[in-house]
């Protein structure tokens, strides 16, 4: 039994549980020093890099909320994606969908952000990937481009990156005030010369920016069905404070 447990220990696939993936990362995020990409990007809102900062005073969040892994979920369902497949997570912060996916045994996962403790993640702006054309079989924007004023370029980046019939997985929450947000922390995303009503805030909003004849199918939606919903609701049910957008789907290169 001991030798099973230190096998065990060596390997990666005990982080599928949360907790022991939570307690792994927050072992990283204290052994290192927290990096920032040096060009604050005019293409994000105002404070996206301070706003996600303070995020990491409540390390825990990421690995309670499961929204993440019905993501990855949606995207592992394509029959294209295996093993070997090169996956871009962008915007991965607390290196938990990273650990997530190299626990179920993926083997080249990679990070992008504008923050990070990790070696896993690199530095850098979604609007400008520094990754090469045609480089992965999928990229997941969980719950990052709603940070962008600029979220066709961001597309475009995706869709560079991506190889042909590649996977692009995005999330995001929906506002149900659009106008005013529904959480204070939002307030910290923008100031009095940036209005959330242009905010991406539903799968046809997401399916807008993409040019015509550019979706080549739709793998997957869910389009916050819960959006009617009371808030109190909706976070008993999900551990969330409001509904969630979901799309994965495939483009024409």
């Amino acid at each position: 039994m001991k030798t099973l447990f230190k096998l065990l220990k060596k390997s990666s696939c005990i982080y599928v549980d949360d907790e022991l993936r939570k307690d792994f990362c927050l072992k990283r995020f204290k052994a290192n020093k927290i990096r920032t990409f040096d060009a604050n990007s005019h293409y994000c809102l105002k404070n996206t890099i301070s706003h996600n900062l303070t995020a990491f005073e409540h390390f825990g969040v990421d690995f309670e909320m499961q929204r993440s892994k019905r993501l990855i979920f949606a995207v592992l369902a394509d029959e294209s994606i295996n093993y070997n497949s090169k996956i871009l997570i962008v915007g991965p912060r607390s290196e938990n969908e990273l650990i997530f996916l190299q626990s179920l045994g993926f083997k080249n996962v990679y990070g992008l952000d504008l923050i990070s403790y990790s070696n896993l993640i690199t530095l850098g702006d979604m609007h400008s990937i520094p990754f090469s054309s045609n480089k992965f079989c999928s990229v997941i924007c969980g719950w990052t481009l709603s940070y962008s004023k600029t979220p066709r370029l961001a597309i475009r980046e995706f869709s560079r990156v991506l190889k042909p019939s590649g996977c692009l997985a995005i999330g995001l929450e929906h506002a149900k005030r659009v106008e005013k947000s529904i959480r204070s922390c939002d307030s910290r995303l923008i100031d009095k010369n940036e209005s959330l009503k242009n905010r991406i805030n539903s799968k046809k909003d997401i399916l807008k920016l993409f040019p015509k004849n550019k979706i080549k199918y739709v793998n997957y939606v869910y389009d916050a069905e819960l959006k009617q919903e009371s808030t109190k609701n909706i976070f008993r049910k999900t551990g969330l404070h409001s509904s969630q957008v979901m799309v994965v789907l495939k483009i024409n290169k």
